[in-house]
């Protein structure tokens, strides 16, 4: 049963209303098909489910929509989210990671949330796994091009054998980032601690293979070329 937030138009509380509206498009997206099962149910069935009703409620898209907050095509897609959602949710056959993954009615709710972002400026919130694989592609080929230069500077290699390094450097970070893959090690006394995988489980096996392969190639291309 949807629910409207009495307010009395006071700034304060249209915000707040406005604020609710974006945290449903926080939660869901096709970002979420990238989760785990175990996250994409607790995402679904608990933490969209809770909201859905109360955030994309029918009078309050009005009030947001009389009072300039959003236009009308956001508020199109925002009562087809709901719609769909509401029979998604409601009906008990319908409740399964697998539908939620294979089904064109939960595909376009996330579509249409992605768009309604997009309309928002809303950025997609990163998961611990993707700012890992972003932390990856940054620090390990920052780490090689600093061998580069040392190298460089101790007049081990000429300049053309140092851009060449640089661009195997650039190229690694690139086929992490892309790839999605991460790989944290933190030494610690007698231990290490450490954590690799990919963040991109929606990215079919061959483009991560690919990637894979050349996220190992293309460092080992540069430190041959600084010291082979």
């Amino acid at each position: 049963m949807e629910n409207k937030y009495y307010i009395d138009n006071n700034e304060n509380d249209l915000q707040q209303l406005m604020d609710k509206f974006i945290q449903c498009f926080n939660i869901i997206g096709t970002f979420v098909l990238n989760k785990s099962d175990e996250q994409i149910e607790s995402i679904i069935y608990k933490d969209y489910n809770t909201i859905v009703y109360d955030c994309l409620a029918k009078d309050n898209l009005q009030i947001l929509l009389s009072k300039g907050f959003i236009n009308n095509e956001i508020m199109y897609m925002a009562r087809e989210i709901r719609d769909l959602s509401i029979e998604m949710l409601s009906n008990n056959k319908e409740q399964s990671i697998d539908i939620v993954k294979t089904s064109s009615k939960w595909n376009r709710i996330f579509v249409l949330a992605d768009q309604t972002r997009e309309f928002l400026k809303i950025q997609k919130p990163k998961d611990d796994n993707e700012i890992l694989s972003i932390l990856t592609g940054i620090i390990y080929p920052i780490i090689l091009a600093i061998i580069c230069l040392y190298a460089f500077s101790s007049e081990r290699v000429g300049i053309a054998r140092l851009v060449i390094g640089l661009l195997f450097c650039t190229a690694t970070s690139v086929s992490i980032i892309i790839g999605g893959f991460y790989l944290i090690i933190i030494p610690l006394p007698y231990i290490f601690f450490y954590k690799w995988g990919c963040s991109k489980s929606k990215t079919n096996d061959s483009k991560k293979l690919l990637y894979g392969i050349l996220s190992i190639i293309f460092p080992i291309l540069a430190l041959i070329i600084i010291f082979g």
